[in-house]
């Protein structure tokens, strides 16, 4: 074929408007139009469905786009306790502060979190949880801002409350998780929430060790230095926050989790007559979980208060260091955390809880009898399986047995009771363990540690039987 014929050569219809023959011809003008017209609405419909997947509207779905947003929620959060866990000890003693004062701090942080974190359960049962999370976002930043322009402890100390006002999420965010799902998926996705809330407090150390390597710019309030660095990265943080919140997150159904719990539902007898099956509350079980509850956050607070710092101490090492110890055990800890779906289905609840409290006896023990003999490795190895273990495994499986056993009481509430309890625990055990600290020495921490987790097995024990699921009513 000549060139002229090459010319001459009708191009396929699909090119619409490129064809020249098409130019001259109104009707395939129209046809191409109305080809691309359905192609484009096909890709938008196609868009809309996969959209309407991830918001999980169809019935049965989880809504991964605001749970998503939920997970950044916690994650910051916790990072106000992380982030400046590793450089708290020496900002204070640059400002004047004592041991016994550091316990006050840390104390601070969780004394916010229990007085907002009941309330803020509640209104996101009665109105919305955006609105909530949003709010608590700018209390964090406000409380950053006042702790980067800190110039004395009483400031830090203010400041530190103010972002625990701001940080009392969790309550609001384990109300999404369980609003959004049946109970036989809550523990495993209680465990990614706690996994998130875990890289908080026990990896980002890491990142604040990071941060005392970064140059020092400018002098007195709101100076760029290894201090003040975490809560300038808290700013930015919180902003990012508001912003998918405002833009993405949707609230869950209000009835969901009753509905899921009204899902056991009736069963035909005999005679044809509907038998309620429906679970009720067991608050002898309640209030045994809320027991367990502080015993783990307790010991996580004592230790959190005095780790990084009787790392420095004992063994004569940089505050960037303790740090990286410290979150090497937490990534450990977050390997656990990603691997408990098979875990929750291999394992009932209550029988995760007791692992958890006897390896947290024995690690407490063995800190008291060999603290001062054990080498580094020796030392952050035993740390690790109460950071690492144990309250990785008893703790996620005593959050998903508290959602149970509730049975249909609002999830918003009783989770805040939850949180305010081991914020209570951690305001109460982090003192004590300055004060013990600074007046006894670092074997009467251990020896505190060993007592009541020892109780809290023993009771464990009496009232395993108790712990399970609602009864039946």
């Amino acid at each position: 074929m000549d060139a002229e014929g090459l010319l001459d050569k009708k191009v396929p219809d699909g090119y619409g408007a490129l064809n020249a023959d098409n130019l001259e011809n109104p009707q395939e003008v129209r046809a191409s139009s109305s080809y691309y017209a359905s192609l484009f609405s096909s890709s938008r419909e196609n868009l809309a469905n996969a959209w309407t997947g991830l918001r999980g509207r169809e019935q049965g779905n989880l809504d991964w786009i605001s749970l998503v947003v939920v997970y950044w929620v916690t994650l910051v959060s916790e990072g106000s306790r992380g982030l400046v866990l590793p450089s708290q000890w020496p900002f204070l003693e640059t400002l004047h502060g004592s041991k016994s004062f550091l316990g006050v701090l840390v104390a601070s942080f969780s004394f916010g979190r229990m007085i907002s974190t009941v309330p803020l359960g509640f209104l996101s049962d009665n109105f919305s949880m955006k609105i909530v999370l949003v709010a608590c976002s700018f209390l964090q930043i406000l409380g950053n801002v006042m702790y980067t322009g800190a110039m004395n402890k009483w400031a830090v100390l203010l400041a530190r409350t103010v972002i625990g006002f701001g940080s009392a999420t969790m309550s609001v965010c384990r109300a999404h998780v369980t609003r959004s799902l049946p109970r036989e998926r809550r523990t495993y996705h209680f465990a990614y929430l706690s996994a998130l809330q875990f890289v908080g407090f026990a990896c980002l150390p890491g990142a604040g060790g990071l941060m005392a390597t970064l140059p020092e710019i400018g002098h007195g309030a709101f100076s760029l230095n290894e201090y003040r660095y975490p809560g300038y990265f808290l700013i930015l943080a919180n902003i990012i926050a508001i912003a998918v919140l405002m833009t993405m997150y949707e609230d869950p159904p209000p009835n969901s989790a009753q509905n899921a719990t009204a899902s056991s539902a009736t069963a035909s007898n005999r005679n044809g007559s509907s038998v309620s099956t429906r679970a009720r509350p067991d608050f002898v079980a309640l209030s045994v979980c809320l027991v367990i509850n502080v015993a783990f956050r307790g010991i996580v607070a004592q230790l959190e208060t005095v780790a990084a710092p009787f790392i420095m101490e004992k063994f004569s090492v940089s505050l960037s260091t303790a740090s990286y110890y410290v979150s090497c055990l937490g990534f450990i800890g977050l390997i656990v955390y990603v691997s408990f779906k098979p875990i929750s289905r291999a394992f009932s609840d209550r029988l995760l809880v007791l692992v958890g409290l006897v390896v947290a006896v024995v690690a407490s023990v063995l800190f008291l009898l060999f603290a001062d003999q054990m080498p580094i490795v020796v030392w952050v190895s035993v740390l690790g399986l109460i950071w690492s273990i144990s309250y990785p495994v008893g703790q996620t499986a005593i959050l998903g047995l508290f959602s149970k056993v509730l049975a249909g009481l609002p999830a918003g509430g009783f989770l805040g009771l939850f949180s305010a309890a081991g914020s209570l625990a951690r305001l109460l055990f982090a003192t004590a363990a300055g004060i013990s600290w600074n007046n006894f020495g670092r074997l009467s921490v251990f020896s505190e540690m060993a007592i009541y987790m020892t109780l809290t097995l023993v009771i464990t024990a009496l009232f395993y039987p108790r712990l399970k699921s609602g009864r039946s009513i």
